[in-house]
């Protein structure tokens, strides 16, 4: 009687694909038994397997083994204690792609499936969807919001703007309080 590899398949979830894009910073490992993923926790579910016999070797599914322990069976690497430990790098450069193995032996015959992440912009949001440099997320492009910033004198952009209204020649300072008049062509005289 020949001898079949095992059988393994990757436990994909709607927010789980096999290619999965997942913010920079994102916290990303093993999911607690019994707990699925969700939009606001997103976690690893691995992958199931047996052998010919219908035998359940899930407990002995690897993730990301070296390749220099595969000759006997990679132990500690079990994917069920191990989770994700040094298989990607969640503060990796956006784009980077990760790919992570799942591997099963059974006997001296193995099968693996991979689940591949790629790093993402960690600014989701439409109000603030640029990422820089500073590892903030800004509402306009980093290079425009720091060359504001150098203008102004502004280091951080929570100092809100002075706003000068066009119906007369008086406003409010808005960051000290204190009225001004704009004179046209003689500048903004502090009160």
């Amino acid at each position: 009687q020949v001898d079949l590899p095992p059988s393994i398949t990757l436990v994909n979830n709607p927010l789980l694909p096999q290619f999965l894009s997942l913010p920079m910073f994102t916290d990303f490992d093993r999911c607690p038994d019994g707990v699925l993923p969700t939009e606001s926790f997103l976690c690893e579910l691995g992958a199931q397997a047996n052998n010919t016999k219908a035998d359940e070797l899930t407990s002995a599914v690897l993730a990301c083994p070296p390749a220099d322990c595969l000759d006997y069976g990679c132990p500690g690497h079990e994917f069920a204690t191990k989770g994700l430990q040094g298989c990607l790098n969640v503060t990796a450069d956006i784009d980077a792609t990760f790919t992570v193995e799942f591997l099963v032996f059974d006997k001296l015959l193995s099968a693996s499936v991979f689940r591949t992440v790629i790093i993402v912009s960690p600014c989701t949001t439409k109000q603030a969807p640029f990422f820089c440099p500073d590892r903030t997320c800004s509402p306009i492009d980093c290079d425009v919001r720091d060359n504001l910033a150098a203008l102004t004198g502004v280091v951080t952009d929570n100092i809100p703007p002075v706003i000068v209204f066009a119906t007369d020649n008086t406003t409010t300072d808005t960051t000290t309080g204190k009225p001004t008049i704009v004179t046209p062509g003689a500048g903004i005289q502090t009160m």
